[in-house]
């Protein structure tokens, strides 16, 4: 009982130090997807429209919505969330039959730590979603 008590506590210790080394694993010197994007008054007004339409707080019971989206207009809509939350940032995604490829940059004032929190995800579909 009392190693149960204590790998129990060693992991409550650990697991916010685990978490900081996580995030601290995300800034980097160097952008993971080079360059820059020119979004036009057309293409962030049907960013703004997606984002409106499947706005997570509207969803119904259980929090699920079904989305069907062209790659372009995703990338786009990514493209423009990260404008607005870092000022200069890009992504690049592929949609696949099962799963989403994700890279992500976003660029932030410089720091000790990195100028650039970069991303670089794949979504695979699961039994459940």
């Amino acid at each position: 009982m009392k190693l149960l008590v204590r790998a129990v506590a060693a992991l409550l210790v650990a697991l916010p130090f685990v978490a900081i080394a996580l995030v601290l694993m995300c800034f980097q010197d160097q952008p993971l997807v080079p360059g820059s994007v020119q979004l036009t008054p057309q293409d962030i007004e049907k960013a703004k429209r997606i984002l409106d339409e499947h706005d997570p707080r509207k969803a119904g019971p259980g929090g699920m919505q079904k989305v069907t989206i062209e790659e372009r207009d995703f990338e786009t809509t990514l493209n423009y969330a990260a404008s607005r939350v870092g000022g200069h940032g890009i992504a690049r995604v592929a949609l696949r039959p099962g799963s989403v490829w994700l890279r992500a940059t976003v660029e932030v004032p410089r720091s000790p730590i990195g100028r650039y929190v970069n991303v670089d995800a794949v979504l695979l579909e699961t039994g459940a979603l």
